[in-house]
């Protein structure tokens, strides 16, 4: 039971990453292909290659664990860390509490999540199946006229992989498949088409073979699946789509053929009947996808000026500044809305209880005290253990040196600080002080035994982390929720 709210509670984290910090940033890429050039064609393409592949970044990241191999290297750090305090350790506070309806919540946005990653893949499949059962009986060899043109094409373009040219009466349209043996399926209609068509069809296809489309396509499909739900996953696959046509369509007219002819019949493919969609596993010439200005960049190519070139140059410059600074205000302003920092960059925590099985009794922030019923700031965690005891053994967190050791009978009873460097970790209401002030400790180095010194209702660990200001007192802001570096104590139980 606990297993599958923890895997639920995951889960919501990854949406939170792909839905928040991935869109978000994949948002940022589109609107900088709409600055580039006319001719940009291939760069625009990998752009949206890439805001396809930034949401499924941010949630491999959600779903590492605090201590994984990514924070532990050193040379992961510089690039981990700082996209890692990023991906927020929790989404909205309210809807990890852990009360029925929130953990119903979970599970049910894990289950659509889940179920429409599957539905998306089963169409995929079925677009497949659709596919070979359309053409699998209906093709028939090329005539030797068409078979020439085509090795003749292949040759300019410089394709080295054979590319079989079939004619089928089950699509009217022409287009190019197959991942591993490509191949150009064309209508029965071909053998009667003039030389300056099958030219102009033949070189957009084979383009499609050259770039390897299909198959670049195809990964492009699986990498989208974790952000299905995006629209900015639709406007990014779309605008691939818009940006391989192009990209074709300029290569086919490099190879000989005259832009007045090509445009010609770009509109008659397009405006002739139209047979099933195999858009999920085809590459036609005649998807309509802006037909308009295809046509109007085949007949007019736009040529930049210099000055043009230099506005558009620093257009993107001071777009993508303003994009870096607007993400860190956004992370900024989350977490202080929120009440909470960022888990710690560039470290690696463990569990202050280690394997014992334990749960959270207290959070961390504003709530009522458990002697006054007053509102007052919890600036920790309790953990207590299952069954409820004391004599425990609790271990660092991190590695790090022992600040201080301190008892206080009104208030934390027996605490021991550890500094980690920029961050100080505490352990309070400790029976026993299994170390001194001063002494070098690594994570998981028993530290002291539960106890229930001190200000306490019952033995329990009050488990807290601040970053000093450099004051004397520890205050509010200092503080950080432990549950931001430890998130399997969310769900209770030794991690």
């Amino acid at each position: 039971m606990e297993a599958g709210a923890a895997l639920a509670e995951v889960m919501v984290r990854i949406l939170f990453s792909i839905g928040a910090w991935g869109s978000a940033v994949s948002l940022l890429l589109l609107i900088l292909t709409h600055c580039l050039g006319p001719r940009s064609s291939a760069v625009r393409y990998w752009l949206y290659y890439a805001a396809l592949g930034i949401p499924l970044l941010f949630a491999v990241l959600a779903a590492l664990p605090p201590d994984n191999a990514l924070s532990k290297d050193a040379a992961g750090q510089v690039l981990g860390a700082e996209i890692l305090r990023l991906v927020p350790d929790r989404p909205d506070a309210g809807l990890l509490e852990r009360s029925p309806t929130a953990r119903m919540t979970r599970h049910v946005l894990a289950a659509l999540w889940l179920s429409g990653m599957g539905v998306v893949a089963l169409s995929r499949v079925a677009g497949r199946i659709a596919l070979a059962r359309a053409f699998g009986g209906t093709k028939r060899t090329a005539t030797a006229s068409i078979s020439a043109a085509a090795d003749a094409l292949r040759a300019r373009l410089g394709i080295a992989r054979e590319v079989r040219v079939w004619l089928s009466g089950g699509n009217p349209m022409p287009f190019t498949t197959g991942v591993v043996c490509p191949c150009v399926i064309l209508p029965l209609e071909a053998a009667s088409w003039p030389e300056v068509q099958v030219r102009s069809v033949l070189s957009h296809e084979l383009m499609h073979v050259r770039r390897r489309d299909v198959s670049l396509f195809a990964l492009a499909r699986i990498v989208a699946l974790p952000s299905w739900f995006s629209p900015v996953t639709l406007l990014a696959l779309r605008g691939m789509k818009k940006a391989r046509e192009s990209a074709c369509d300029r290569g086919a007219v490099g190879c000989g053929v005259r832009p007045s002819d090509y445009a010609k019949v770009l509109l008659e493919m397009a405006s002739g009947p139209r047979g099933a969609s195999f858009s999920a596993a085809t590459m036609s010439m005649a998807q309509g996808s802006r037909l308009g200005s295809r046509v109007h960049d085949v007949l007019a190519p736009a040529h930049e000026t210099r000055t043009a070139r230099f506005f558009r140059t620093a257009a993107v410059v001071s777009l993508t500044l303003v994009a870096l600074l607007g993400t860190g205000y956004l992370a900024v302003s989350w977490e202080a809305g929120t009440g909470r920092r960022s888990a710690m960059p560039g470290m690696a925590f463990r569990d202050p209880l280690g394997e014992t099985p334990h749960r959270v009794s207290m959070g961390f922030g504003d709530g009522p005290d458990p002697f006054s019923g007053a509102r007052s700031f919890h600036n920790g965690i309790d953990l207590v253990c299952i069954p409820p005891g004391s004599g425990e053994r609790v271990l660092a967190t991190a590695d790090g040196r022992v600040s201080k050791v301190d008892f206080d009978r009104e208030g934390s009873g027996t605490v021991v600080f550890v500094d980690h460097g920029p961050y100080v970790s505490f352990y309070a209401h400790l029976e026993g002080v299994l170390v001194a002030e001063g002494q070098r400790v690594r994570a998981g180095d028993a530290i002291g035994t539960l106890g229930n010194t001190g200000r306490s209702t019952g033995s329990h660990l009050h488990f807290g982390v601040f970053k000093p200001d450099g004051g004397d007192a520890v205050t509010r802001a200092d503080c950080l929720d432990p549950l931001s570096i430890l998130p399997g104590l969310a769900t209770g139980g030794g991690t």
